[in-house]
């Protein structure tokens, strides 16, 4: 089983990280811990990303769980690339975290979650 892990900060990502550790022991599964960006992120953000996908790694190695790390910088938004990532990889299940926006916060600047939670060929678990 190939589960992935949706990471956009990791101390928010805490909570996700946790529920795969507890789902990777529980179904024997490897975690792929995947960030999107995009061309236009500064050379500071996409440094950041890279330092957060490591730690994540550490987290997952030291729990002896099999991890592999991915940033993904495209010309796709972040819900289509992560989409797009679970599909070619045959991830069988999916994580993130969400976070509490407003009707209109959603309507203008769009919800990668809600894009992931939709169009993912596999189920997606969703923590708060």
């Amino acid at each position: 089983m190939k589960i992935m892990i949706c990471l956009e900060n990791l101390d928010r990502s805490m909570k996700t990280i946790q529920l795969a550790i507890t789902h990777a022991k529980a179904f024997g599964a490897s975690i792929e811990v995947v960030t999107a960006g995009s061309p236009d992120n500064k050379i500071s953000q996409v440094e950041t990303m890279e330092e957060n996908l490591e730690k994540a790694q550490r987290i997952f190695e030291s729990e002896m769980i099999p991890c592999k790390t991915h940033l993904l910088i495209h010309n796709l938004s972040r819900g289509e690339d992560l989409v797009q990532f679970a599909s070619e990889n045959n991830i069988d299940q999916i994580m993130l975290g969400i976070k509490k926006t407003s009707r209109v916060g959603k309507f203008l600047l769009g919800s990668t979650a809600r894009y992931v939670i939709l169009n993912a060929t596999c189920p997606v678990v969703s923590i708060k």
